[in-house]
């Protein structure tokens, strides 16, 4: 991975590990979660292309939206 691209997931690592600490989410491996996290955001970009055609609430937006609440939920944060 590229330089940049590392600093981004370190940050997203001490993120997590910090609502780990907090106990706002279930303890779990913190890089699975943030390559878990990358890979689903990189995925909902490929929608972009398809906002000029769909209604407002199916743009790639939202969709981001609903896949991360529900990341998180599911991580167990309330």
């Amino acid at each position: 991975m590229d330089q940049a691209l590392q600093g981004i997931l370190e940050r997203c690592d001490q993120v997590l590990l910090q609502a780990v600490q907090g106990r706002e989410l279930a303890p779990e491996a913190t890089r699975l979660r943030t390559l878990a996290l990358w890979a689903a955001i990189h995925g909902v970009g490929h929608f972009r292309k398809r906002d000029r055609i769909l209604p407002r609430e199916l743009h790639s937006q939202q969709v981001a939206r609903v896949l991360i609440d529900g990341l998180l939920v599911g991580w167990g944060a309330a």
